[in-house]
């Protein structure tokens, strides 16, 4: 079976009254007890680049649809924009993200590095999110024990699971945001078989700590698959329905898991489609001619590192995006595997080799789409239990015999003259620059780079390399 056609049946969907029904009760308790039930996992993001996790896990049984937990998201203040009404209360729940950002282990900087190199290399597009492939594997984590919970927890940098358990809230909290400025959806749900027998417990840690909601129904209904399409689809904006109407779920599927990331903003100095010429970009297959945004800043700031030079478009009201474009005599591989471009957009202000002058930066116009199979990328990672149906331990969440068959992730990534939209979705299935002399240089984006594009807490919300614009 192709990739794709098993990457759909680990995301389904369910019906709208199932999710028009949930959506009424979010606001009301956090969970709620029901019969035990089996089920599907899948987790997927969505942001400026977004990215969606699914695990399932493969079962001889098949599933049916309530909802078994819901998770209640916050409701955030409406940016107040000229007025100041409601301006207090905005900046206090900003300044809450930011301390949420704050309390996130140092260590997640390492998680970052190691997943961004096994994904990101080669010489084709590439884009995915960490901070969605976290939270899946985060959740992944709390429905495992034993030595498969152990690898988890080394990758994802955390000492235990209750520490694992605080850095995902707090990650979840630093990143969400729907404030009519800034767009930052962060959501999880969990999609069980009905016919096999799911602990409350587990169902209801993953609600309050990692806000995910849990329906368990008949996996190989319609109903099911059409309603899961249809979350999916709703979290991530639409920009990923070529792949969302790919997705379904299948009778061996246990449990689907979801994380999903949007992401919408517009850049705080838009581009003039006046400015925009054609220029030749330079891809490992040959050069092209491709549309370029032009602009001038009078005070940016450009940052060396050993083997790339960068700068960063700053969004409004919060984030940004970063340009990492390897020296002349440098790969992205190059930069990938130092590493030293993931201190740089962490800690910007701490970075010693920059200099403010007036830049004339050019960065290609791009919409890329890519998927990227991760069992393997895992497995070199460290997380190997989970794959083995002899070794996975998923006692927390069952007393049956689950094992993790398959994890893709797949993404998109759009930057325009306004701003930067894009959506993604991950699936795991159970079953040395100097700087420049002058105080004026050019920055023009002609050959392949990296890209991040971060939240305004400074957590990578998406990472991706551009090898051809076009």
């Amino acid at each position: 079976m192709k990739k794709t056609e098993k990457l759909s049946q680990a995301i389904g969907c369910l019906n709208e009254e199932i999710i028009e029904k949930a959506d009424q009760r979010r606001t009301a308790e956090r969970s709620k007890k029901a019969k035990k039930f089996p089920l599907k996992l899948t987790a997927a993001i969505a942001a400026c680049l977004a990215a969606v996790i699914g695990i399932t896990a493969l079962f001889s049984q098949s599933i049916s649809a309530q909802a078994l937990a819901e998770a209640d998201y916050p409701k955030a203040t409406k940016y107040p924009g000229e007025l100041e009404i409601n301006y207090e209360q905005w900046a206090e729940e900003r300044r809450a993200r930011w301390d949420s950002g704050e309390l996130i282990s140092s260590s997640v900087s390492d998680f970052y590095k190691k997943t961004a190199e096994e994904f990101l290399s080669g010489n084709e597009n590439r884009a995915y999110s960490p901070v969605n492939i976290y939270m899946a594997l985060a959740m992944l984590g709390e429905t495992t024990d034993g030595e498969s919970r152990r690898q988890i927890l080394e990758l994802l940098g955390a000492d235990n699971i209750d520490k694992l358990r605080d850095d995902a809230k707090n990650m979840w909290l630093a990143n969400y945001c729907n404030d009519g400025a800034v767009t930052s959806i962060l959501a999880n749900s969990v999609w069980l078989n009905e016919d096999v027998n799911i602990r409350q417990q587990t169902v209801d840690v993953l609600a309050e700590n990692y806000y995910a909601s849990s329906y368990s129904g008949d996996v190989a209904s319609r109903k099911m698959t059409n309603a899961l399409r249809q979350w999916l689809d709703r979290q991530t904006g639409g920009l990923l329905s070529n792949a969302v109407k790919n997705v379904e779920l299948n009778p061996e599927t246990v449990m689907a898991l979801y994380s999903t990331v949007y992401f919408r903003a517009k850049w705080d100095n838009q581009f003039s489609k006046s400015k925009n010429d054609t220029k030749t970009f330079h891809t490992p297959k040959g050069d092209i001619q491709t549309e370029f945004m032009n602009d001038t800043n009078n005070w940016g700031m450009f940052y060396a590192g050993e083997d790339f030079g960068a700068i960063s478009l700053d969004f409004k009201e919060g984030g940004k995006m970063w340009f990492i474009l390897p020296d002349e005599d440098k790969t992205i591989d190059d930069v990938l595997h130092s590493g030293e471009y993931i201190e740089l957009i962490g800690d910007p202000w701490e970075w010693e080799n920059k200099k403010n002058l007036k830049i004339h930066y050019s960065v290609p116009k791009f919409d890329i789409s890519s998927q990227i199979g991760l069992s393997e990328g895992l497995n070199n990672l460290g997380v190997v239990d989970v794959f083995d149906s002899k070794k996975a331990d998923f006692s927390p969440l069952t007393d049956n015999e689950l094992f993790i068959s398959e994890a893709n992730h797949a993404a998109r990534v759009v930057i325009d003259e306004e701003g930067c939209t894009a959506a993604a979705f991950t699936e795991l299935i159970y079953s040395g620059s100097a700087l420049p002399p002058e105080d004026e240089m050019d920055f023009i984006v002609d050959r392949p780079f990296i890209f991040a594009v971060m939240s305004d807490t400074g957590q990578p919300l998406f990472i991706g390399t551009v090898n051809d614009p076009k």
